[in-house]
């Protein structure tokens, strides 16, 4: 007779726990089996019946596939009240105020945890039986040196102050943790054993402002901080607002040097370089490094380079500060990338927020700030969602990829946005962009207004969504500039381009407007008043509406190609002096043909060439000539305007 106990797990199938006890058990005394039937009734004696017995096979057998997860150690977890009370406190301690919680460093320095049991017992039969203990199976045993979660969550009013947090323990060692037991009669468990610290999830929730005063250091996890504001602890203040004058000069004053004395520091061979003029400053001594930032007075940080920074590592960040911010103006929150070589960012406040990776890469999934915007990385800055989703709002955007001078930079890398996916943003403001490669931004919301765009190596390339409504402009101040000395620029327009700054390029510059035809019957102004210099070509193009063209301005003897496509068009060359001086290279200007002869017949397109400010005395001749490209060519001082398609001259 044969009985079973077995435990079986399907490849696949997972399993994770501190400790996986199985066992497949049967009694250790047993007998054979006997079964016997009697009968009873007239001329039939009791007991007089048959009967017959059996030898028993009581198999035990695991059959172990599962991908088995085993963490390293329970998960820290700190839960406090309104009132100020521990709901739920695990290997966290903290001290108190009336005014602040501080958490004391979190350091993992547990080893590889987590064990497997294997048992089949025996019983006092097995001789007889056929391979009654069997253990077997493939199952991928990962062993688990970091935390799985750590939970912070303060719901008093008090200020939450996190220091250091280790939470992977990268330099612990796995042990055997795989025991059999029972001596099974069949082995045929071949286990594969692989070790990681874990994704840890770390969560922190303060109802007030949160705090950092130390390095957060989760690698390989997501990191998740809320509270009314989210700001890096600094060592001390006190610098007179003054001396950022000296700094700036590369001097470090007897005044400085007291104020880091006082504050318990001492510098003896101190040096100074600049980080951002008049905002921040990298002070060096012998092995120390500090960070001086302007924020009324001076104030003082430890170096992202130091032992203990005030700086995040870690794979996602996601950071909400609900009427607060997020890191200071001039010294953001400090994050250093993940180990994947980047790190996904969420992000949210009513007012300012400034993030700055280094490191690597900067997604952005989305991030949103009711004031400015400032994301600084030294890796690119990418769109990390597929879709067209706002990757970017905030009232005015500062984006700064860091320019890679080393000989074998390409325009790919320290780009922001890249050019088969644009980075989303809606910006009320001003905006202002710095990369070593690629610059592509796309403005979904209405106007776009570029401050200060540049790319080292790279494209640009500037985009305002066109839609079925009006509002869709690029408009460059006086003060703005657009600068690719080594590439393209292209404006992507849904209605009106106007330029009164600097746009320079070390190839191409390509303005296209009304670049979807949304707003049908909503022609496009383009007003060309600024610096134009690019080196291979102008190309201008509008769409099938009623489109006003004002060329004032040109810094570069390279052809410029003009393209109205249909519609009532007018172009209108000449400075806003009334002088062709504009014409320093040659034009090709096609107004477009209408759909239809009849529609041609009715619809004027104007090429206006304004030199009504020249005078008498210095006359310049403009005469006609036949066109290889056009329907006729206009000369001016030896330079040619060929046009197509235009009604009136």
């Amino acid at each position: 007779m044969d009985t079973a106990s077995q435990v079986t797990t399907e490849a696949g199938s997972t399993i994770k726990s501190l400790t996986l006890n199985v066992s497949a058990l049967t009694d250790e005394s047993l007998t054979d089996v006997t079964a016997s039937a009697q009968h009873t009734g007239a001329g039939l004696q009791a007991g007089s019946g048959p009967s017959e017995s059996d030898t028993l096979q009581a198999d035990r057998i695991i059959d172990l596939n599962s991908n088995i997860l085993l963490p390293g150690a329970a998960d820290p977890v700190l839960i406090i009240d309104a009132n100020g009370n521990v709901v739920d406190q695990e290997l966290i301690t903290f001290t108190q105020t009336d005014t602040l919680i501080l958490v004391d460093n979190l350091v993992n320095q547990g080893g590889f945890g987590g064990t497997v049991n294997l048992v089949v017992n025996k019983s006092n039969r097995d001789s007889l039986m056929t391979n009654p203990r069997v253990i077997k199976g493939a199952p991928a045993v990962t062993f688990q040196s970091g935390y799985d979660e750590v939970v912070i969550q303060n719901e008093s009013p008090k200020v939450l102050v996190l220091q250091r947090m280790d939470v992977a323990n990268e330099s612990a060692t796995a042990a055997n943790s795989i025991n059999v037991s029972g001596d099974p009669t069949t082995t045929e468990f071949t286990p594969t054993t692989n070790s990681t610290p874990g994704e840890t999830s770390i969560k922190v929730e303060n109802s007030g402002l949160i705090g950092l005063a130390g390095f957060i250091d989760n690698p390989f996890g997501e990191t998740s901080i809320s509270g009314t504001g989210i700001v890096a602890d600094s060592m001390f203040s006190g610098i007179p607002a003054s001396e950022a004058s000296n700094l700036g000069n590369g001097t470090i004053s007897q005044a400085v040097i007291d104020a880091f004395a006082t504050a318990g520091y001492a510098l003896s061979n101190p040096t100074v370089s600049t980080v951002e003029v008049g905002k921040r400053w990298t002070i060096k001594d012998d092995d120390s490094e500090y960070t001086v930032a302007a924020n009324g007075n001076l104030v003082v940080f430890p170096s992202v380079n130091s032992v203990n920074p005030r700086a995040i590592r870690t794979n996602t960040l996601n950071l909400v500060a609900g009427n607060g911010v997020i890191g200071n103006d001039n010294y953001g929150i400090q994050v250093l990338a993940g180990d994947q070589g980047s790190t996904l960012l969420n992000g949210s406040a009513n007012q300012s927020i400034r993030i700055e990776l280094f490191g690597g890469d900067l997604e952005v999934d989305s991030v949103s700030s009711g004031d400015k915007l400032q994301l600084l990385a030294a890796g690119s800055i990418l769109d990390a969602n597929a879709d067209d989703a706002v990757n970017i709002t905030a009232s005015s955007l500062v984006l700064a990829a860091t320019p890679d001078a080393s000989v074998g930079a390409t325009a790919n890398e320290r780009a922001i946005g890249s050019l088969t996916d644009a980075l989303e943003v809606r910006v009320a403001g001003e905006m202002s962009a710095t990369a070593g490669g690629h610059v592509v931004l796309t403005e979904v919301g209405a106007s776009m207004n570029p401050l200060r765009i540049s790319s080292s190596l790279g494209d640009i390339v500037l985009t305002a969504t066109d839609a079925e409504s009006f509002g869709q402009n690029i408009v460059l101040s006086d003060s703005a500039s657009v600068i690719a000395p080594s590439g393209s620029i292209s404006f992507y327009v849904g209605d009106n381009f106007q330029h009164s700054g600097l746009i320079r390029a070390g190839a191409a510059i390509n303005v296209v407007a009304d670049s979807e035809g949304l707003d049908v019957g909503t022609g496009s102004l383009l007003e060309f008043n600024g610096q134009l210099q690019a080196s291979t070509s102008i190309n201008i193009t509008t769409s099938t509406d009623e489109d006003t063209i004002y060329f004032k301005r040109l810094d570069a003897a390279v052809p410029v190609n003009i393209v109205t496509g249909a519609g009532r068009d007018e172009i209108n060359i000449g400075s806003e002096a009334g002088l062709l001086d504009v014409v320093t290279s040659t034009f090709t200007i096609d107004a477009g043909e209408e759909p239809t002869a009849f529609a041609d017949s009715l619809i004027v397109d104007r090429i206006t060439l304004d030199d009504s400010g020249r005078t008498a005395n210095s006359p310049v001749a403009i005469s006609s000539i036949a066109s290889a490209v056009g329907d006729a060519a206009l000369i001016y001082e030896n330079k040619n305007i060929h046009y197509i398609g235009a009604e009136e001259l």
